[in-house]
């Protein structure tokens, strides 16, 4: 039986208090109250267990995760670099972001991978597309196809391959209307 569950919040600015942050806080504060026989895996930053104040708890592990020198610098050629690259590999975008972003987040996918049976993703995006366990997706809006001029170029290509590879390779998604369920279909 599944009992133990992951949430993933690596991506979460500690400093912005809005939106995604406080869907996902409020998720977390939510599921903290629940009598259940289920434990908590909360992957976060460092920076944002210090600056967040969360109730402990026997039920809830936080388990933090911060990206090396090397991957920090491989994760700014990937957010820099592989958009302008996408514009002319066509669909080879879709593969490279699939295997460049497991590579990057390896050892969070390893962590993920040993202490969570599922992960729950409420930002949007998968941390990584090859992970073992059940992964629910959150998808709160695609904004990059209705109102592509609210991003630059560069972002829009970007959300296009990364919201596309967490979309296929999560196993449930949720959505926060049945606009978004209709989009996605």
């Amino acid at each position: 039986m599944l009992k133990n569950i992951g949430i993933d919040i690596t991506t979460l600015n500690p400093d912005y208090f809005g939106g995604s942050d406080t869907y996902s806080n409020g998720l977390i504060k939510g599921l903290l109250a629940q009598k259940s026989n289920f434990n908590y895996q909360i992957y976060l930053t460092e920076e944002y267990l210090k600056k967040r104040k969360f109730k402990k708890s026997k039920k809830v592990k936080f388990i933090t995760f911060n990206y090396n020198f090397y991957e920090f610098i491989l994760l700014k050629i990937y957010n820099r670099i592989l958009p302008v690259i996408s514009i002319f590999i066509g669909n080879l975008k879709f593969t490279v972001d699939y295997y460049l972003r497991n590579f990057i987040n390896k050892r969070l996918t390893e962590k993920i991978n040993k202490n969570s049976d599922i992960l729950f993703a409420p930002n949007v995006l998968l941390p990584s597309y090859n992970l073992k366990v059940k992964t629910f997706l959150n998808i709160q809006d695609i904004q990059h196809v209705h109102f592509p001029k609210f991003f630059s170029k560069l972002e829009n290509l970007r959300r296009e391959y990364m919201y596309f590879n967490s979309l296929k390779y999560s196993n449930e998604l949720i959505c926060s209307s049945n606009v978004i369920k209709k989009d996605i279909k």
